[in-house]
């Protein structure tokens, strides 16, 4: 797996970004990944469904308390549980790419762990942490902005943009 010893990048509204963490401190707050996401006392389930699981809660890390959002990946396929045996694992791929996403300065909750658990090439378990920060979600957003058709030119006060490219934002 991975994990965020301390972060080059200072987001607005992140306080996992201004720690630093020591590797031993991660390995003590990972040790049983299967109790991160248990039910319990300030665990909040979002999602529970044959394909993840997410809680939110509150992490502590060496000296550092987080709030968290804690992500373990389903497979329902067969052809995805070999497929995992050949590439990283989910939680690694979205790792990586909201780092990348950090490095292009795309505001992103910053990804702080992935755990995998592997039995020679197979893939068990496939867990994300990432920090949990305040802002608006994705869907609202985009139903809001949307619903009013994006214009060009004259201080956007103009032409409406054609199709094909109002199907290209929306992607």
């Amino acid at each position: 797996g991975h994990v965020v010893l301390a972060s080059k990048r200072r987001m607005a509204g992140s306080r996992a970004a201004e720690m630093e963490f020591a590797a031993e401190a991660w390995r003590e707050a990972l040790r049983r990944p299967e109790a991160l996401l248990a039910d319990g006392e300030g665990v909040e389930v979002i999602k529970d469904s044959p394909s993840s699981r997410v809680v939110r809660r509150k992490l502590r890390v060496g000296t550092h308390e987080l709030d968290v959002f804690i992500k373990q990946y389903r497979r329902k396929a067969l052809w995805k549980v070999l497929a995992d045996c050949l590439r990283p694992s989910r939680a690694v791929r979205a790792f990586r790419s909201g780092h990348a996403l950090l490095a292009r300065h795309i505001p992103t909750a910053l990804p702080l762990a992935a755990l995998n658990r592997r039995a020679g090439p197979l893939l068990h378990d496939s867990i994300l942490l990432t920090e949990a920060c305040e802002g608006t979600p994705l869907k609202p957003f985009l139903t809001t902005w949307l619903a009013r058709q994006p214009r060009v030119g004259a201080a956007y006060g103009g032409a409406p943009l054609p199709p094909a490219q109002q199907w290209q934002l929306a992607q």
